[in-house]
């Protein structure tokens, strides 16, 4: 069964969104984005919710280095009730019962999935973290 990975950013007081996290940026050096690249080559596909989702469809797209490349490239799946359409490519907006839908992703053969930042999305699987029968989860 694979697993999920969650990577998120938090500021020193907790802060993990909004405009204290844009700012990390000036603070890449090739360690983080080695150990970025590293992180996402060993994932299959990403889960993200809607905000997650929109933030990223705008950033990821245009930038040109690998890690973005494999970003771009691999499937990703967004929870979402409202999204109406994504342009991204290799995006599939999932509805329905968010546990139901990655407890099938995770059961699928293949390496870990990847949540890239904390959100409601993120919250509901903590929620129902038992559902994915992983000890520890």
């Amino acid at each position: 069964m694979r697993k999920i990975i969650e990577y998120s950013l938090v500021s020193v007081d907790g802060v993990f969104a909004g405009a204290a996290i844009s700012g990390f940026a000036e603070y890449r050096d090739d360690a983080y984005m080695r150990d970025g690249l590293g992180q996402a080559l060993a994932c299959d596909a990403m889960l993200m919710g809607r905000t997650t989702y929109e933030d990223f469809a705008a950033i990821w797209p245009i930038r040109t280095d690998p890690w973005a490349d494999r970003i771009n490239a691999m499937p990703k799946y967004v929870f979402s009730s409202t999204l109406e359409k994504a342009e991204w490519n290799n995006t599939t907006i999932v509805r329905g019962d968010v546990v139901a839908e990655v407890t099938k992703l995770k059961q699928q053969e293949g390496r870990d999935l990847l949540i890239y930042g904390h959100g409601l999305f993120t919250e509901t699987l903590l929620r129902n973290c038992r559902s994915f029968l992983v000890p520890g989860c």
